[in-house]
């Protein structure tokens, strides 16, 4: 069964869809000092993560993406809280060069890497059990995959999930009078607290 595949690519579709809304357009100055002016961007864009609607989080995940979740026993916007719950972070440090600048910051969210390694193991010893026969003889294997992928979003969810806590870099330029993230991979790390969501469960 292709779960490990799935459960990447819903953390890849969620980090697509968090990137949406976090726009990588950023605010002017304004008075502020620049230092000022970039905390001020960061603080508004990431909190946009967590001021999202659910109608909000299907339009940024798309209808083919969701009915894809779907299919496979996952609902966009559990997902989307699940990993997003716990997200928080601080501002460690800003430094400006010309029109170029780089914040770092201490990021916490889901140990995402520990939950799916947790997650694998108890799938593998699920595959091989009693339970799986019973299951695909009543469910088919599309019931077993929703299943799986459900128990793995209830992981994501749990209160008792695991948390990380990362520092991380953010490279900044300026444009005109805004500064802008310049780098969306980076913004993806961020939110994941330094993990790269594409090589999780490889």
């Amino acid at each position: 069964m292709k779960l490990r595949p799935l459960a990447r690519k819903a953390l890849t579709l969620f980090a697509t869809a968090s990137l949406a809304i976090v726009s990588v357009a950023g605010l002017s100055a304004c008075g502020e000092s620049q230092e000022d002016a970039i905390k001020s961007m960061i603080k508004e864009q990431f909190s946009q993560l967590e001021q999202v609607t659910d109608a909000n989080i299907e339009e940024v995940f798309g209808d083919d993406e969701i009915a894809e979740l779907q299919k496979y026993g996952i609902d966009a916007i559990e997902l989307y809280n699940a990993c997003i719950k716990r997200f928080d972070y601080e501002i460690e440090d800003v430094s400006v060069s010309d029109d170029t600048a780089t914040a770092t910051l201490s990021v916490t969210n889901l140990d995402f890497a520990t939950v799916a390694a947790s997650w694998t193991d108890d799938m593998s010893a699920y595959l091989t059990s009693e339970e799986a026969v019973n299951d695909y003889t009543n469910l088919g294997e599309d019931g077993m995959i929703a299943k799986v992928m459900g128990q793995f979003v209830e992981r994501l969810a749990a209160d008792d999930a695991p948390t990380k806590t990362a520092n991380v870099t953010l490279d900044l330029e300026k444009n005109g009078k805004t500064w802008e993230f310049s780098d969306e991979d980076q913004v993806v790390s961020a939110i994941f607290a330094g993990a790269d969501p594409s090589t999780l469960m490889e």
